[in-house]
């Protein structure tokens, strides 16, 4: 699995590039931030909060509510600062999987950042007691089908099988499992987002500075042949340089 230490060094050398490079998560914000229904939203818990671009849509959607946010970078979470007036929104560094709260939230949420957990399952388990009466647990993570072209073609230059971070990804129906578990009320819905890139340099960046932890064929493409190598390759199999993105969006209620 995941070292918590490696995830929050990474994200900590990637923060003031993050907003540059995460269209892809500023998408998918944008869709959970639509899932979430107008109720009576007083008290928000956002977990793994990056650079602040869903915590703003957060405060957009529930203007009145005090919203608690945390990350385990604290890089991030200075970013976040500086676009968020830190009076509205109670910012802290942490890692959700360890970090105990003694209050409830009319809504627990989290954008493509729980993929990360050691043990999912075991923090729905945790967070959801800190719900209140009828809330709800609002998330989007991204599943292991995740930069499937990406290393489909390393497959191809290595000739044989590599392991990038998305292989250690919950699938749709353990996920759905778990929430089925946990939550009197449950839904999940799967999609896939594209993206496209220029160029494969492009596309390494992206991944680079939006968190490509445990993405272990860094060595594999140390020089400008095995990248040029690469590159013929993506362009014989895919016809350009994409990334797709196996996301889940998912709702529990209590």
């Amino acid at each position: 699995m995941f070292s918590k230490d490696k995830i929050a060094q990474t994200f900590c050398r990637s923060a003031r590039y993050y907003d540059r490079y995460a269209f892809i998560q500023n998408q998918i914000a944008a869709m959970l931030a639509g899932r979430l229904k107008n109720e009576h939203i007083r008290n928000i818990l956002e977990i793994g909060c990056g650079t602040g671009n869903y915590t703003s849509l957060l405060k957009q959607r529930f203007p009145q509510a005090n919203i608690t946010s945390m990350d385990i970078s604290l890089d991030m979470i200075k970013v976040a600062k500086g676009k968020i007036n830190k009076k509205e929104v109670n910012f802290f560094v942490a890692d959700a999987e360890e970090t105990h709260f003694w209050q409830d939230f009319d809504l627990i949420t989290s954008n493509a950042c729980m993929q990360w957990f050691s043990d999912l399952g075991g923090s729905f388990f945790k967070y959801k007691p800190l719900l209140k009466e009828r809330g709800f647990f609002v998330f989007s993570l991204f599943g292991p089908q995740t930069f499937y072209e990406l290393k489909r073609c390393l497959n191809i230059l290595k000739k044989g099988k590599i392991t990038i971070s998305a292989d250690y990804f919950l699938d749709f129906k353990q996920v759905s499992c778990m929430l089925g578990e946990n939550f009197s009320q449950s839904r999940a819905e799967e999609k896939t987002i594209f993206a496209v890139f220029p160029s494969l340099r492009e596309l390494l960046y992206h991944i680079k500075y939006t968190g490509g932890v445990g993405f272990s064929s860094a060595q594999m493409l140390n020089t400008r042949a095995k990248l040029n190598e690469l590159e013929k390759i993506y362009q014989k199999e895919f016809g350009g340089f994409k990334l797709s993105y196996q996301v889940f969006l998912c709702e529990g209620r209590k």
